[in-house]
């Protein structure tokens, strides 16, 4: 992930996370770990260069909706493909069960972390 942040930083790359994933994020992490490390793991990803996308209009909306009615994948999941389709950019994920079957469709572009 760190080499990730240092190419997206040489080539002025703006990352970018819908706020639902964030939420998802966090809550697991509640679930896990509990809410003081929760909260530290926020206040560390709220750190990072990246542009947490807290709105949610009709088009967004719609896309994650659309989403989730074709594809068997996390309703948080279909926010974070809605945001790549609606920046025409890469998804940054390890989860090739979730978007695995959207990159093969040619819905998305996946970076995988590994």
């Amino acid at each position: 992930m760190t080499a990730l942040l240092e190419r997206a930083a040489e080539n002025h790359a703006i990352l970018s996370m819908h706020a639902i994933d964030l939420g998802e994020v966090y809550y697991d992490c509640i679930r896990v770990d509990g809410e003081r490390i929760a909260d530290e793991m926020l206040d560390a990803i709220e750190a990072l260069p990246l542009a947490v996308v807290w709105d949610i209009d009709k088009p967004m909306l719609k896309i994650a909706a659309t989403m989730k009615t074709k594809h068997k994948m996390s309703y948080a999941d279909c926010f974070a493909a809605a945001l790549t389709v609606r920046q025409r950019s890469h998804l940054v994920s390890t989860d090739r069960k979730e978007f695995g079957p959207l990159a093969e469709a040619n819905v998305i572009q996946v970076y995988w972390l590994r």
